[in-house]
């Protein structure tokens, strides 16, 4: 049973009885037309008037225990208040910003700036595969190994010119030590200079190559004359990002190039969530876009008591010419790694309008005969009763309005 039952159907009793009790027990099947017309006016009287009505007991008819029904007016002892230990909960009718709940599915996907997808920078075998699928990897983590003929030949030709290199230095300084004792020619040591520049000039871009083949720079710095021995090929892919393995598509001992992906990692910290927004809600997402950023509610089957939470921001220029409906984007914020890519949502937009309106709690209105009702607080322990016209609810709350 729901907590809060006891207290709906007592107020119903109450408003049945406020509604059918009367000092002179005529029923409204039953009563002339006459009288039927004297009991609608009184009902209709208003709260000032209600409090100088005076009955045939000569006092006040709200006060009055036989008449005061006549009236909607009903009496609640203040032990009967919850805040008593009663059932009875007494709330305040507040002002409230509407809105409008648009309901809609989409498939959660990674974000195009948080995904990688990795393949070498050149040609070779994989001889090593440092992670799997689902494995959480840091910035900087091997992600796999490659052994490449394509780079062994790069490596021994960064060396070879590095030698050059370092054999026109010598020559320069040489012909610079000639030329201060006047020993030597100027065009040698022109010769020498035009040499040493070329050598440089070959030296950086054998380097440059390296390192656009995937070499890291404290790697290519390393490099000295015997250091290769049998890993000259050698080349460890590593990540660029933190994130998740979520997708590996070769195996150790294939042969792989830079047109094949190897992996694709992903940063599931925030995740992209696509929705088909339908005619019938198109104009109300358009408009509310313009005015302020439009915020989601998002749950998966997986964890259905979970509610995740996001913002869309994007939503597209045109629509889908085969589904009919417009595609809109909602990022949504994932940081406990709950959601992963590829479950199927139920997301919320809540669409606000700026006009404020009345509501109270949906417990707080009560029917009788078709009419709806709740009762007003009028004096001391005294409530009376007033029909109202229902609006839009909102999360527990009802939109009401005098009838």
């Amino acid at each position: 049973m729901r907590k809060n039952q006891p207290f709906i159907l007592l107020l119903m009793l109450l408003g049945m009885f406020a509604f059918t009790g009367c000092s002179k027990n005529i029923s409204k099947a039953q009563a002339p037309p006459q009288e039927k017309e004297e009991e609608k006016n009184c009902l209709e009287q208003s709260i000032p008037e209600l409090l100088e009505m005076t009955c045939e007991h000569k006092i006040l008819t709200y006060r009055c225990d036989e008449c005061r029904y006549e009236t909607g007016v009903v009496k609640v002892a203040s032990s009967l208040l919850k805040k008593n230990g009663g059932l009875i909960e007494l709330t305040r009718a507040d002002w409230v910003n509407p809105s409008e709940t648009i309901e809609l599915t989409g498939e959660l996907q990674p974000s195009d700036g948080q995904t990688v997808h990795l393949a070498p920078r050149v040609s070779g075998v994989i001889r090593a595969i440092n992670a799997d699928l689902g494995q959480r990897v840091e910035i900087g983590s091997t992600l796999f190994e490659i052994d490449s003929m394509e780079l062994g030949e790069a490596k021994s030709d960064f060396l070879k010119k590095k030698a050059f290199f370092e054999l026109a230095k010598k020559s320069l300084a040489r012909e610079q030590r000639l030329q201060e004792a006047r020993i030597g020619t100027g065009q040698e040591l022109s010769s020498a200079v035009t040499q040493q520049e070329e050598a440089g000039i070959e030296l950086h871009a054998s380097k440059e190559k390296l390192l656009r083949l995937g070499l890291e720079l404290s790697d290519v710095n390393g490099l000295k004359p015997g250091s290769l021995s049998g890993s000259a090929g050698f080349l460890k892919v590593k990540s660029p990002i933190r994130g998740i393995v979520l997708e590996r598509h070769a195996a150790t001992g294939e042969i792989v190039d830079p047109s094949k992906e190897v992996m694709r990692i992903g940063d599931l910290s925030s995740l992209w969530v696509w929705l088909d927004v339908r005619a019938p809600e198109m104009a109300g997402i358009l408009q509310a876009q313009k005015k302020s950023s439009l915020s989601v509610k998002l749950s998966v089957p997986a964890f259905p008591e979970k509610i995740f939470t996001g913002k869309v921001d994007f939503v597209n220029g045109a629509v889908d010419e085969t589904s009919r409906t417009l595609k809109a984007r909602a990022t949504v914020d994932n940081p406990e790694g709950l959601l992963r890519p590829g479950m199927f949502c139920s997301v919320k937009i809540e669409l606000s309008q700026k006009k404020k309106v009345i509501a109270v709690p949906e417990e707080a209105i009560l029917s009788d005969a078709g009419k709806n009702f709740l009762f007003l607080h009028l004096k001391d322990d005294y409530f009376v009763s007033r029909g109202v016209r229902l609006g839009k609810k909102h999360a527990g709350f009802i939109e009401v309005s005098g009838e």
